[in-house]
Order: structure tokens, then sequence, then C-alpha cells
């Protein structure tokens, strides 16, 4: 299943990140099919060789580079995990768990697993919790045959897997730059008649490491701070108080 799998990451001026990301798929996937939709200045060398890497214009944004990695997606390899550049594979980082729900559940068409920021690992944005409370909001679960446990959820982490069909269907939404991830699913709860319909779920069973140290100088976070200008501009448009 993992040959079915485009490994896409998102990246703006964060080299050394993404070269760790990088060498963290290569580390646990050697054969990752790893595509890149880069919209910063600052590049690795290393990233350029090992990916199929792409140069989006300056800053054209984040919704932009991840439509873009959508398009990239063929009928061999259909499903999109989406990635950042700050993230980093671990021992508990396991696709395969990922790829078994999709496999098992025609209703799932994005499942997404936790993320760890610091010690502590959040499965469900918005809400820090640990192992035991996760598995606990899991309860009771589904189960894979291959015993990977899931439930479903109308909000996910940007650390997902994707069926083609979905994204192609959901697209980020081009005007922001930043501070999209709360718009996109409130704009994919809008075409369900209620949160439980929407076809996305949530894993306690595996995990990535979050990098916050990384690469976050001040002209990074100057660009970085626009989220809440972006945050703003969306909810306008929205009409959301």
């Amino acid at each position: 299943m993992i040959d079915r799998i485009t490994f896409g990451i998102t990246a703006f001026n964060r080299p050394n990140a993404l070269r760790q990301l990088v060498e963290s798929i290569c580390q646990f996937y050697p054969s990752a099919h790893i595509v890149v939709a880069d919209n910063g200045w600052q590049f690795d060398s290393f990233c350029r060789a090992r990916c199929e890497y792409h140069v989006l214009p300056p800053d054209v944004g984040l919704c932009r580079c991840r439509n873009f990695l959508v398009d990239q997606l063929t009928d061999r390899r259909d499903w999109l995990l989406l990635l950042e550049d700050d993230f980093v594979f671990t021992a508990e980082t396991r696709i395969d768990r990922l790829a078994d729900v999709l496999a098992h559940d025609d209703q799932v068409d994005a499942i997404a697993g936790g993320v760890y920021f610091g010690e502590t690992v959040d499965a469900f944005p918005r809400a820090h919790n640990d192992r035991a409370e996760i598995q606990l909001l899991c309860t009771p679960a589904q189960v894979t045959p291959a015993g990977v446990r899931y439930c479903r959820s109308s909000w996910l982490h940007n650390f997902a897997l994707f069926r083609r069909e979905f994204v192609a269907t959901h697209r980020w939404d081009n005007a922001l730059k930043i501070g999209e991830h709360w718009s996109y699913w409130w704009d994919v709860r809008q075409q369900y008649d209620r949160a439980e319909q929407v076809p996305a779920a949530v894993t306690a069973d595996v995990a990535i490491q979050h990098d916050h140290e990384t690469d976050r100088d001040a002209e990074y976070l100057s660009y970085r701070g626009r989220a809440t200008q972006f945050n703003r501009q969306s909810r306008t448009e929205r009409q959301i108080q």
C-alpha cells in the first residue's frame, strides 16, 4: 500500500528542517515517493536531489502548495500523505497503519495520526491530551483486521493520509497563505448535514514529531506571524464572528 502514497511536503524557507524530515522519511521508508512544493527561496541540495522537487513562485502560500501537491497525484499514486517541513518521522510514524484504515474502510477518505508537541501527543486539534486520554476519546473505536484503532472526526491535524477523490473535491482556499487549518475543515464540514457524516477519522496508533526549533529565525517568524491576519480574513469571508 505504501506504493500508492505520495509523501507530499509543503516547504517555505526552512531548508534544515526540510532536510531533517526527508532524511527521517528515508530512514523508515527508503522507497517513499516524496514530492515537495516549495514556495520559499532557501533550498537544500540533498532534498532537491532526493525528492521530486517543485519550486513555486515565492510566497505563493501554503494553500496553493497543497493544491499543487493534489494535482501531482496519479492513478498509481492516488493517496496523499500531507506533511509540513517541520515534521520528523519516528518509529511511531507508521504510515502503513494509516494506509490500513483507508484500505479497510471505504467510508473513510482521510485518516490522521497524532502530533507530538514536545513530550505530549495530540490526536485532536485544539485539545492536547496524553496517549491514555486519546485512547479514551477513541473508545469505542473501530478496529481494522490488522488491529489499527480509529474513530471518526470532522477535524484533523495537518498530518493525514487522503484519498485523491477527497482532496480533489475539497481543495484549500488559495487566498490564504497561512492560517488555513480551521477554515479548511470548516468548509469541509459545510458540505455535510452532520459532523458524523464527514468521511474523516483519527488514530492514536500513529504519531509524528513536530519540530518547533529548527529554522525559526526572525525573517521566517515575520511571515509565520501573518496567520492572525489570514484567520481574520477567512472568518470575515465566511461571516463567522
